[in-house]
């Protein structure tokens, strides 16, 4: 149920909320114990955020996943993607292949990690589409609500690699940024329940987020957003779904009318 829009059907660029497709397809056909041996092209060729994978580094499924939502890791992106799609091309077909099936009609992806391409677009409504089907994933819900996580030592890494996860909207770390209902408050959001970040300097900030209270569930998307305003945006979102709607149980299973 859509319970406010404004311009959910106008294309935009989805940065690194592109990751919620690569992640629900990931986790659809692999397991999180599957090892996956990284690529000798990924490292050279991915820009932006990444956990410094090198070629022949051997991981779990669920390493790359949380590498991948947590920090946003771009090269976890691309390793996922020849891993499970046979190639990059093979992977981007499946993500297409996949929103389609889901009613993602305004969307085209190009790579499976969002760094900019002008064929690389979808929709706010398109999005709120493919994160409902990827929130009704028990493995994926558990990761986009993580704050923490760290990759053990590898064949090719002596240290761990611990990293928090980008999405402010989960924790607190003290600051006051933003202005909600007259005040000046902390992003983290008390009922948040994941979901991504994402930015490139053509996309803005992005933000796709879930909540849960008393039962109601409600996914909040953002796009092209200055700086903070996507919190902003999301908690008064937020405050208005969950004041100006409820659950309600009309009648119950069984009862006969």
């Amino acid at each position: 149920t859509i319970l406010a829009q404004k311009d959910a059907n106008k294309k935009m660029y989805p940065a690194s909320l592109t990751k919620i497709m690569t992640a629900i397809l990931a986790i659809e056909m692999g397991e999180l114990t599957d090892v996956i041996t990284v690529d000798e092209k990924t490292p050279y060729e991915i820009e932006g955020s990444h956990v410094a994978l090198e070629p022949g580094e051997i991981l779990t499924l669920k390493d790359l996943l949380y590498a991948l939502m947590l920090p946003s890791a771009n090269d976890a992106a691309s390793v996922i993607a020849r891993h499970y799609g046979d190639g990059l091309e093979g992977f981007v077909k499946l993500m297409n292949n996949k929103a389609k099936e889901l009613g993602a009609y305004n969307t085209n992806f190009v790579n499976p990690h969002g760094l900019h391409d002008e064929n690389h677009y979808t929709t706010a409504a398109d999005l709120a589409l493919i994160t409902k089907y990827a929130m009704e994933n028990e493995t994926f819900r558990t990761i986009v609500k993580t704050i923490r996580y760290e990759i053990k030592p590898t064949n090719k890494k002596d240290e761990a690699r611990n990293f928090v996860t980008l999405n402010r909207l989960l924790y607190d770390n003290g600051y006051n940024q933003i202005y909600v209902d007259g005040v000046y408050i902390s992003p983290y959001y008390e009922y948040a329940t994941g979901v991504k970040t994402g930015y490139t300097p053509q996309a803005g900030n992005c933000l796709v987020a879930s909540a849960s209270k008393d039962g109601l569930n409600l996914i909040a998307v953002t796009m092209k957003g200055v700086s903070l305003e996507m919190y902003q945006d999301v908690h008064n979102l937020f405050n208005y779904g969950f004041s100006e709607y409820e659950n309600v149980t009309l009648v119950n299973k069984n009862t006969f009318i």
